[in-house]
């Protein structure tokens, strides 16, 4: 714990990424499936180079739904926005997806 009183943001959340995550989802809101590259796996929390998940915010809830690789399926139940970045929650542990 940091001396505020509050366990550390783990860097992750912290790196100035390169990449910005391409929101589809805001091109055609009616996609539903893409191919995408997996960037980043950190615990629960996946980074795609490009999703058809909306990410929530301003009120919005976000998109759910499955992300598949090599006929695995991982259910997304949250997705989050931060610098450009599109974080999305996996239930269970997704350590396979990198």
């Amino acid at each position: 714990m940091s001396g505020s009183g509050r366990p550390p943001t783990p860097p992750w959340k912290t790196r100035r990424y390169k990449l910005q995550t391409k929101l589809l989802c805001l091109e055609d809101a009616y996609q539903k499936e893409c191919t995408g590259k997996v960037v980043e796996v950190q615990g629960d929390l996946v980074v795609l180079d490009q999703t058809v998940f909306y990410p929530a915010g301003g009120g919005v809830p976000c998109d759910f739904g499955v992300l598949r690789k090599d006929g695995a399926e991982y259910k997304v139940v949250d997705v989050s926005k931060k610098d450009g970045v599109a974080y999305h929650k996996i239930e269970g542990a997704p350590g396979t997806l990198s």
